[in-house]
């Protein structure tokens, strides 16, 4: 029997090894958020990604730390990169494992193991250059070492390797410590509750209370990083739905930014298959989830910080103007997939339901795994490989002009060239007399308002006059010769003044457009009429789903 279980334990973590694996290196290189990593890691030393990362992100460094000191190792490849979140995604799978076999039926190991396996929010993730994987890993210890110390209240080192783990937690993404200080306080009450010693704990806390100073005074210095954020995301009371169907089924939503309405669009276009592949799931996990806290009391120690977690992102987003979005309760799901396997392995053998539904939630996951093209490891990234390779066909100097539509550092990696990066939304749409005069209002709206405001300014074709100052500062200082080179994806290459007029006077289409998108085509349209009438058009090049315009002075 136990050879047998080894083997199983063998199968189960080889499979979760080749969904982390397969497609890996995606064809696209990296996409726009994993190019922010890359650029936080590739810095000379760890000095300077602890530095640059702190001046640049919203998160703390140990991500990049970490990533900055496994490229030193491995290189800055994209597949070695992407490596490091696969490490910590296997890893994952064996703390599962470990933590369910800290409790009571033997199965549970396996069962938690076989979830992390195959969970395809896990796998997507193990996938990127960001810090979910490692932050995923993290919540997943601390689960362990909570447990361990239900089992041994007496063992200090479980405690210490308990602060050490919040302490990375913390480290890793910022509103972590919402997460951590539920954490401590579930495992004081538990503690209490069953008349343990609190030595050990006194000492944990005060320990982690020390070590977190540094980052408290950090993010007290600089509250004003963290409030006064402009975003496009969009967030209604849909998006609890789309982080439990992330959480538990393999039909993943939600990657990028929530659809708009999903819950109406879901019920309007049922199928079968969506009653398969998410309604039963998600039904199966419930009742999981309600067997193991039926049967364990534990299991509300274990589920609490992760569900205080989960509450505090639904106040933020009632009360302010934060967004829901999967990967940010990504340090809930570990907990709430643990407790779910658990409550698999306690559910009664009366007509085999003990079998039937872990069974039917493992394999509909892993079916669709294996068939499905929207699987998490074949999904691309919208990388900018293409964009890249397209600007270097261009014949491009050093010291030409590129404008991209966000962040300037999209280019650093695949760019042979040293030229001077423009951003439409950082130098152009966020700098135009409307966003700059209203910034602290906007900072306290929620975007459907903001989009209101700016319908107006939308719908004139007026060109705003910082705008006009910096493409005219550009022009003037620009040699004969050289190239201004406008890049956009193919959808806002689409748009001229008059098309985003009727896409503004549109209730349906203005409602569906994202502020961000908003933004950049009309900035994008205002800087294509200056260069139309003041710059030589050279050519237009196309590769899916980039489109680069080629202007030269």
């Amino acid at each position: 029997m136990k050879n047998k279980s080894i083997w199983l334990i063998a199968v189960i973590f080889i499979a979760g090894l080749i969904f982390r694996l397969l497609f890996l290196d995606k064809a696209g290189g990296l996409s726009y958020d994993e190019l922010v990593s890359f650029k936080q890691a590739s810095q000379p030393n760890a000095l300077s990604t602890l530095y640059y990362t702190l001046k640049t992100d919203v998160h703390m460094p140990l991500y990049q730390l970490f990533l900055h000191w496994w490229a030193k190792i491995f290189s800055l490849s994209d597949l070695s990169l992407r490596a490091f979140s696969a490490f910590c995604g296997l890893l994952t799978i064996i703390v599962g494992f470990y933590t369910g076999k800290e409790l009571p039926p033997p199965r549970t190991g396996i069962l938690c193991a076989s979830l992390f396996a195959i969970n395809s929010f896990f796998i997507y993730y193990s996938q990127e250059v960001r810090m979910y994987s490692l932050l995923i890993l993290l919540a997943s210890l601390t689960v362990l070492f909570t447990v361990k110390i239900k089992n041994n209240p007496e063992n200090r080192w479980n405690y210490a390797a308990l602060v050490l783990t919040c302490f990375a937690l913390i480290h890793t993404y910022t509103i972590a410590f919402i997460y951590v200080i539920a954490l401590i306080f579930t495992v004081l009450v538990y503690l209490c509750l069953q008349k343990q010693p609190l030595k050990h704990l006194r000492n944990a806390i005060f320990t982690l209370i020390i070590l977190c100073v540094p980052v408290c005074l950090f993010l007290f210095i600089n509250s004003a990083k963290y409030t006064n954020q402009i975003n496009g995301y969009y967030c209604d009371w849909s998006s609890l739905f789309i982080v439990i169907q992330d959480m538990f089924t393999p039909v993943l939503e939600s990657l990028a930014n929530n659809p708009p309405h999903y819950m109406h669009l879901f019920f309007t276009t049922f199928s079968l298959s969506k009653l398969i592949f998410i309604i039963l799931p998600v039904a199966a996990a419930f009742f999981g989830i309600y067997t193991a806290l039926r049967k364990d009391k534990f299991s509300y120690a274990v589920i609490a910080p992760a569900a205080v977690f989960f509450i505090a992102e639904i106040i933020a987003f009632k009360f302010t103007n934060f967004k829901i979005l999967p990967r940010y309760a990504a340090i809930s799901m570990p907990a709430f997939l643990i407790v779910t396997a658990y409550g698999f392995s306690l559910i009664s053998s009366a007509k085999r339901l003990n079998v039937i539904i872990p069974s039917i939630f493992i394999v509909l996951n892993l079916v669709y795994l294996l068939f499905s093209p929207y699987a998490a490891y074949k999904i691309p990234r919208d990388g900018f490989r293409p964009l890249a390779n397209l600007i270097n066909q261009s014949e491009l100097h050093n010291s030409d002009f590129v404008l991209v539509w966000n962040r300037k550092e999209i280019l650093d990696k695949y760019l042979d060239k040293k030229v001077n990066v423009i951003s439409i939304l950082k130098d152009f749409a966020y700098k135009s007399e409307v966003m700059a005069a209203n910034e602290k209002q906007f900072n306290s709206l929620s975007i459907e308002k903001r989009k209101e405001i700016l319908q107006p300014y939308f719908y004139q074709n007026n060109t705003p006059y910082n705008t006009l100052l910096l493409m005219n500062y550009i022009i003037t200082n620009m040699q004969p010769g050289q190239k201004f080179i406008i890049t956009t994806t193919a959808n806002f290459n689409d748009f001229d003044k008059e098309k985003f007029k009727h896409l503004v006077e549109n209730p349906e289409q203005y409602q569906a457009a994202s502020l961000n998108d908003l933004l950049t085509i009309k900035s994008l349209t205002d800087i294509k009429e200056i260069c139309s009438y003041n710059l030589k058009f050279i050519e237009t090049k196309e590769e899916s789903p980039y489109v680069i315009t080629i202007y030269s002075k």
